[in-house]
């Protein structure tokens, strides 16, 4: 990467010898009610003057701000706004609120309506349909917050003269959320026993340096994660190194996320394909879902499974991250998916979630059944004590009554 100084407040362009293209930086100034903001725009081209060109396209646009257009839809209004928040968010943040946006309120059918005909019914029905049809309170909520943040703006922009979600009720209550929530899921003893002997079986043939090896690339460290309870983000980011055999501690303090590939041109998928360009890319981030980092008390079971795993991942030359193919690569959340509802279905365990995270909820039960504190459990999963209660205890207080009360009808079935 070769970088080319300039004169002060000129910028500055970066031949980027891998993509054989130059990107050109410089910092664009604004001002608003908020007060003054810098912020520095990047853009590539084959050449200075393409990447130069490409830079000022986007500060024109955004210099020229919002003009008021009667027919101007919703998905486009949204696609402005998301352009104004990309400059005052970072990176990671704005990330997120795309995807929400994408995944709550671009799936629904305001997309193509002028935004100055959408009326608070509109939205409200949208919000309480979602609200019976959504997976979670926390999924009904972003979809809540992306509609005011939105017609904020646009209200300040004048792309609309008035608020419709102004005066508009958020269900405060989890209770109010119609659709009932699925049951949190775990393996109980007998189902442990299974998915262990299943995740750790053997192939049949010498194909790991002479001897044989795991059945499942990842088995052993799948296996190992019902006694750690770590999320799937955290866990395909673990490395060796963090990993401390002698003092038996788990250093967790960062995780690896999906996330949109910008080489990736959508117009171009065949092109894309044909030079290997990913869609999506899995990008290292420091700092967890709560902030703090933590260690993981690695017990004796965890132990042997993480043993056993990096001597095959040594044999293979695989001794960067814990989670790695044998080509090499990063696991991504969707391998260890399939992995978990393979040797679930071949286990022939009762719980087949497919989902990685009742490997979480197996280590919270686990520990809250053999009397291990809240605050211990929550700091363990890195969760807070409210989720805890709320998620893991709850559900197993709750099945525990069940198993309570059936004990007592069949001793009273028995009198009669």
């Amino acid at each position: 990467m070769d970088k080319e100084k300039r004169q002060y407040g000129e910028g500055c362009y970066i031949f980027l010898k891998s993509k054989g293209k130059y990107r050109f930086k410089k910092s664009f100034s604004w001002s608003d009610e908020n007060g003054k903001h810098v912020k520095t725009i990047e853009a590539q081209g084959a050449t200075r003057y393409e990447a130069k060109k490409r830079w000022n396209e986007k500060v024109t646009k955004l210099k020229k701000g919002i003009k008021e257009n009667e027919n101007i839809l919703f998905y486009d209004a949204l696609m402005l706004w998301l352009d104004y928040k990309k400059l005052e968010m970072k990176k990671s943040s704005y990330e997120k609120l795309e995807q929400n946006v994408r995944c709550r309120v671009f799936v629904s059918k305001l997309n193509n309506i002028p935004v100055k005909q959408i009326t608070y019914n509109d939205i409200d029905d949208f919000l309480n349909n979602y609200a019976k049809t959504g997976p979670s309170f926390s999924s009904y909520k972003k979809a809540y917050e992306i509609f005011t943040g939105f017609y904020r703006w646009a209200v300040r922009k004048k792309i609309v003269e008035i608020n419709p979600t102004e005066n508009m009720v958020f269900l405060k209550a989890k209770s109010e959320i119609f659709k009932k929530r699925k049951e949190v899921e775990w393996l109980d003893n007998d189902d442990i026993k299974k998915f262990i002997s299943e995740a750790t079986k053997l192939t049949k043939y010498d194909n790991y340096k002479g001897c044989k090896g795991p059945f499942y690339p990842q088995g052993f460290a799948i296996a190992a994660n019902i006694f750690l309870g770590m999320r799937v983000s955290e866990f395909i980011a673990l490395k060796w190194k963090d990993v401390d055999f002698s003092n038996e501690i788990i250093n967790v303090d960062k995780q690896l996320k999906s996330m949109d590939n910008p080489e990736y041109d959508s117009k171009r998928k065949d092109e894309m394909n044909l030079k290997g360009i990913p869609q999506k890319i899995l990008v290292e981030q420091e700092g967890l879902k709560y902030g703090a980092k933590r260690d993981v008390a690695l017990n004796q079971k965890a132990k042997e499974l993480l043993t056993k795993a990096k001597e095959y991942a040594i044999k293979c030359g695989l001794e960067d991250y814990v989670c790695q193919t044998r080509e090499g690569k990063n696991c991504c959340p969707e391998s260890l998916r399939g992995a978990m509802k393979t040797i679930e279905k071949y286990a022939g365990t009762k719980c087949q979630s497919a989902g990685f995270h009742v490997l979480r909820h197996t280590c919270a039960t686990m520990m809250y059944t053999v009397g291990i504190s809240i605050e211990d459990i929550a700091d363990t999963l890195g969760d807070d004590i409210k989720v805890v209660e709320s998620t893991y205890i709850h559900s197993e207080k709750k099945r525990g009554v069940l198993a309570r009360n059936n004990r007592i009808n069949e001793k009273l079935n028995d009198l009669f």
